[in-house]
């Protein structure tokens, strides 16, 4: 059975790489990934590229020995990976907003090792005519060590189902500017 959710994880990682990628294509992009392990480790990572130029910083902490590291970003991304080996990852669309709560929602429910990945991308750009575009993705993955039989609450495993707050490259398209002028 194809899971479209672990596709759509993997083309958000994707998506992610590719903004360090090509940082041109963007007027301004803002970016976090945040993976909470069932292993007790919780990865944050955090970037922005503006003006050309890219910042990341990641950092790694261990709840069971209640210590923080800072981590290479670039080794960040391997470990975010990592995340596609559960076998059954679905994609969150309950109320929750933090990954903490989701996590905890998740353990509540008797769920075996829960794993949860939150990947929020905002990229601002210019069309030609001046206009605008702000594209967000802001998504929470679940992972799961096993496949589930049952649903879970507010979990889906495909991307049929629309909600106001979870989304992946939702637009968001400005007014033409009246300043702007094409001269060939």
């Amino acid at each position: 059975m194809e899971n479209t959710c672990r596709d759509g994880f993997i083309e958000a990682v994707e998506e992610l790489i590719a903004l360090g990628v090509n940082p041109d294509e963007h007027e301004q992009v803002i970016w976090k990934a945040e993976y909470l392990t069932h292993r007790d480790r919780w990865l944050h990572f955090y970037g922005i590229i503006k003006s050309n130029e890219g910042y990341s910083i990641a950092h790694e902490y261990d709840l069971t020995t209640r210590t923080s590291r800072s981590v290479s970003p670039r080794i960040a991304f391997f470990d975010l990976l990592g995340f596609a080996s559960n076998e059954d990852v679905r994609i969150y669309l309950g109320d929750r907003t933090i990954s903490t709560d989701v996590l905890s929602e998740l353990a509540s429910s008797e769920e075996q090792d829960p794993e949860v990945v939150r990947i929020g991308i905002e990229s601002r750009s210019r069309l030609l005519d001046g206009r605008s575009v702000t594209s967000v993705t802001d998504v929470i993955f679940v992972g799961l060590a096993w496949a589930s039989p049952l649903p879970l609450q507010n979990t889906a495993r495909t991307f049929g189902q629309v909600s106001r707050k979870w989304c992946r490259n939702r637009m968001f398209v400005g007014p033409a500017s009246r300043k702007f002028e094409v001269s060939i």
